[in-house]
């Protein structure tokens, strides 16, 4: 191969791509062969970019979903029961120390305001309880349907993510309005995992030419720095979405053993609260029913 010159001294474009050693090469090369090396940068980087984007979507949309679905079908049942028990005897709890209060003041016992008082304080806990009774009921219903879930590799993920190629605002910063609504349509298919749809999408938005048409080489050089502070910013997100992911819970999901004592143990504990649930319920009726105030 022919051996060709550095770039004039007067360039300090290129000056700084041989000192940053930003480019290595058997020999010189010329600015064609650094634009040409430029523009791979920054389409591997659009593309490495847009593979992130599409599983930081996934992750939202589908993996902590699909487990959560996994770990109620095999625990959360469980561990809704010990809630629904411990809220009752949080109820009876409280409702013996208020009627207990009543008594050593020589007041008389007024059930239903105690009852609503209870019901109040409890308000929030009993929210959470229902709503997981209600995600509970939901799954059973897919399951029954057959539904078992979504892949977030399946085959949503390659047409998803050229599409992030080809619409996403951080990639395409100079999108029509058209684009924008089109992108956030393709979203909520990709939530929905209505693949055909994102199909659709992608014949009227393919991707854009490989070959980028800014072929300026420090405009080049400012995508490339775009795309590398854009994907630091992903790390950063995918960082902090993991660390509030209750890994030790969803670890439990890959060991038989480790679910069977699980779900044992929280057997155990609910069956001991529904005897401490009689007890107190035994205690409560007896302090009614010697008392004559109790309206």
């Amino acid at each position: 191969m022919k051996k060709h010159k550095k770039p004039r001294d007067e360039d300090a474009f290129f000056a700084d791509l041989f000192e940053n050693e930003l480019f290595t090469h058997s020999v010189d090369p010329t600015p064609l062969e650094l634009w040409d090396f430029m523009i791979r940068l920054a389409q591997e980087g659009t593309q490495e970019c847009a593979q992130l984007l599409a599983l930081r979507d996934a992750f939202h949309f589908h993996s902590l979903n699909n487990m959560a679905r996994d770990y109620i079908d095999q625990v959360g049942r469980y561990e809704n029961k010990c809630q629904q028990s411990q809220l009752r005897l949080d109820e009876v709890d409280r409702k013996l120390e208020l009627v207990r209060q009543q008594i050593e003041h020589g007041e008389p016992i007024f059930l239903n305001q105690i009852e609503k008082q209870i019901d109040q304080e409890l308000k929030e806990q009993k929210a959470f309880i229902q709503k997981r009774e209600e995600l509970t009921k939901s799954l059973d219903e897919e399951l029954l349907e057959g539904n078992t879930g979504r892949n977030i590799y399946d085959e949503i993920m390659e047409p998803y993510t050229a599409v992030i190629r080809s619409l996403h605002p951080d990639l395409n910063p100079d999108q029509s309005t058209e684009q924008l609504l089109a992108f956030k349509k393709a979203q909520n298919a990709f939530e929905n995992g209505e693949v055909d749809t994102i199909k659709l999408i992608l014949n009227d938005f393919p991707p854009p030419d490989p070959l980028p048409y800014l072929w300026d080489p420090r405009q080049l050089q400012q995508r490339i720095d775009q795309l590398l502070e854009l994907n630091e910013k992903l790390d950063e997100e995918f960082n902090g979405m993991m660390s509030e992911f209750p890994l030790d819970k969803f670890d439990l999901l890959e060991n038989e053993e480790a679910i069977e004592e699980l779900v044992f143990n929280l057997q155990k504990k609910e069956q001991k609260t529904q005897a401490e649930i009689a007890r107190k319920e035994q205690e409560l009726q007896q302090l009614l029913k010697t008392n004559p105030w109790v309206i």
